[in-house]
């Protein structure tokens, strides 16, 4: 099904706002283009309570805005649940990450934009990536057609994904739609080629495990959500075992406590690299009304954005250069002949560059 109407694009300075027919946006940004576009079809085709509930809004678009670009703009065919990392990390678990089956209007700047966008984008992610891609396309498509024209609860969105999928899906809404909880992967060093995975949260996700081996070579697993059943274990058969260098599990997946899914732990793998006292601090980025602090936490550099909940512990990617966890931002450091310290920072996941120098 496709709406009756087409959708235009201008530009008006300050992000972007959607109307029907015409997206007003600040610039010519691919990603905000595509989800300014997307809304022609939640909440103009499908009429869902945004005031009520946001993320069957905002979500929707914020996922099709990564899907979108990814397999359509950049061929590119990683995760889609990799995508969200840098967005979601900082609140997830907190107190203020409230059940998203709270109605919008009780929520508030600590959690309105974390649950209306970036939240229920990265479940919609966790649902396409256990249902596969065309279970996933038949039931939202389902899902618009059936509510065109409609005002569908979430219960509607729930019932309309399980009566096409033909799956009982209450092990995925109950945790992630109403209850309080967190998510927190842990890994023990394998024992003869097997992996001992334990999710210590409450929050079902999918397993990710990256392997590089001695000879350069790598090995890649993914294990949809629903494969944890009703346990909190996974053990998985890690080939050539005896050859391996490193072992990473759900680096790009948002976890409460990152630094236990390493094999061997984050801090040896730094090796020999240091960074300079001199790029530790606050930096002032001239894009937008937003401090960038690099500090130092848990032996290893850590950046996080001012009022933002974003934030992410980085791996070397060179000199003074950084990339974090989940591989979507990438940090350069620069001092200038004058002893001016300045950053440049790459947020992969909103297509913008921010840079900056030391205050």
């Amino acid at each position: 099904p496709y709406p009756e109407f087409t959708t235009c694009v201008m530009g008006v300075g300050g992000g972007g706002m959607e109307t029907p027919m015409m997206a007003n946006n600040g610039g010519p940004g691919l990603g905000v283009t595509v989800h300014e576009m997307f809304h022609t079809y939640f909440p103009m085709y499908v009429r869902v309570n945004e005031k009520r509930f946001a993320w069957m809004d905002e979500g929707w678009a914020d996922f099709n805005t990564a899907y979108v670009t990814k397999r359509y703009f950049r061929d590119n065919s990683d995760l889609l649940i990799e995508n969200f990392t840098t967005s979601v990390q900082g609140t997830l678990g907190t107190i203020s990450d409230l059940p998203l089956i709270t109605s919008s209007q009780f929520m508030d700047n600590s959690n309105y934009g974390y649950a209306s966008y970036p939240l229920p984008a990265f479940m919609y992610s966790i649902l396409h990536h256990h249902l596969g891609e065309d279970l996933f396309r038949k039931c939202y498509a389902e899902y618009i057609r059936l509510w065109a024209k409609k005002s569908p609860s979430p219960y509607d969105f729930f019932y309309t994904f399980e009566r096409v999928s033909g799956q009982d899906l209450n092990w995925f809404w109950e945790p992630w739609f109403f209850g309080f909880g967190d998510v927190d992967i842990t890994i023990e060093p394998p024992v003869k080629g097997e992996l001992t995975i334990r999710n210590m949260g409450n929050r079902p996700v999918p397993v990710v495990i990256s392997v590089e081996y001695n000879d350069g070579t790598t090995w890649n697993a993914d294990y949809t959500a629903g494969d944890w059943g009703t346990a909190n274990t996974m053990v998985k058969e890690i080939p050539k075992h005896k050859n391996i260098s490193t072992l990473t599990v759900n680096r790009g997946i948002p976890d409460s406590n990152i630094l236990d899914n390493f094999y061997p732990p984050l801090p040896e793998r730094y090796g020999d690299f240091k960074l300079t006292k001199e790029f530790l601090g606050e930096y002032t980025a001239k894009e937008f009304p937003v401090s960038i602090v690099i500090s130092e936490k848990d032996d290893l550099v850590y950046v996080a954005l001012s009022n933002s909940g974003l934030g992410s512990y980085m791996m070397p990617n060179g000199d003074n250069s950084l990339v974090s966890l989940a591989n979507d931002m990438v940090l350069n450091l620069t001092k200038n002949e004058s002893g001016t310290v300045s950053m440049n920072l790459e947020l992969k996941s909103f297509g913008i560059t921010l840079t900056g120098d030391k205050k």
